[in-house]
């Protein structure tokens, strides 16, 4: 029987999920969005774009990931979690640091590490229903 604290955990990795699929799908159809109608590359190529999927993208993170780590204890997901976003906020505000080009691939290689590592915090907290279950190894 999942008991609230399981349905919000499972809760926040969906929404995680879904919003790091968001800035994935965003990521990889824009270049071929941006070449075929150049309007859509003047709203959605803007700074503040990145900015606003980095600001939500990252506290859904985590809020999903800090309670599941405390729940399956796993290191390998918390770590993958935390690489995401290190790698999306690379992408989304460090232009300069890393250049254009290496900023959109940062960014691609952010939402791909999210979304697995939230897809791994999401099967590991539907799994384990008390604390570590014994099926998952540190």
């Amino acid at each position: 029987m999942k008991t609230n604290s399981q349905d919000m955990r499972t809760l926040w990795d969906k929404i995680g999920l879904g919003l790091s699929g968001l800035c994935l799908i965003h990521c990889l159809l824009l270049p071929i969005a941006v070449s075929s109608l150049p309007w859509l590359g003047i709203v959605f190529e803007d700074e503040w774009v990145h900015l606003l999927f980095a600001a939500i993208a990252i506290p859904v993170a985590f809020i999903a990931f800090i309670p599941g780590f405390l729940k399956h204890h796993l290191k390998s997901v918390l770590f993958l979690g935390l690489m995401g976003v290190v790698l999306l906020l690379l992408g989304s505000i460090g232009h300069e640091l890393v250049g254009e080009h290496n900023a959109h691939w940062l960014t691609v290689c952010g939402g791909l590490t999210l979304v697995s590592a939230h897809i791994a915090n999401f099967k590991l907290n539907s799994c384990c229903t008390r604390e570590l279950c014994g099926k998952h190894a540190s």
